[in-house]
């Protein structure tokens, strides 16, 4: 598992290729809600992306920087934290994570028609 800190956003990602070595690290204990530090996964084509954020800092910062890592355009995938989609301004402490939690990401149908 590779570890490294995002200079633009200032926030740590683990990449892991779902090698089952992918424990969260600790939680501060003198953490306070407010600022208190989770670490959650993102699930894309069966790999494992592992980031660290405050409880408080909206959805949207960690969805870019998946854009931006993915090569992929905003509003090709969705987001989905137990069968809920996840929107931008949605906050961890919102959608009740927790240290270790996984997100999925799905692409986007576009169009269809029936035959």
């Amino acid at each position: 598992m590779a570890e490294f800190l995002d200079t633009k956003t200032g926030l740590m990602v683990k990449q892991d290729r779902n090698d089952g070595s992918n424990s969260p690290a600790p939680t501060p204990a003198a953490a306070t809600p407010s600022n208190q530090t989770i670490e959650i996964k993102i699930e894309f084509n069966e790999n494992l992306v592992a980031y660290k954020l405050k409880m408080t800092t909206p959805m949207k910062k960690l969805m870019n920087i998946f854009y931006e890592r993915n090569h992929i355009k905003p509003g090709m995938v969705r987001f989905l934290f137990d069968g809920r989609r996840v929107h931008g301004d949605d906050t961890p402490n919102e959608l009740n994570l927790e240290d270790g939690d996984v997100i999925n990401v799905y692409g986007e149908q576009l169009g269809g028609q029936l035959c």
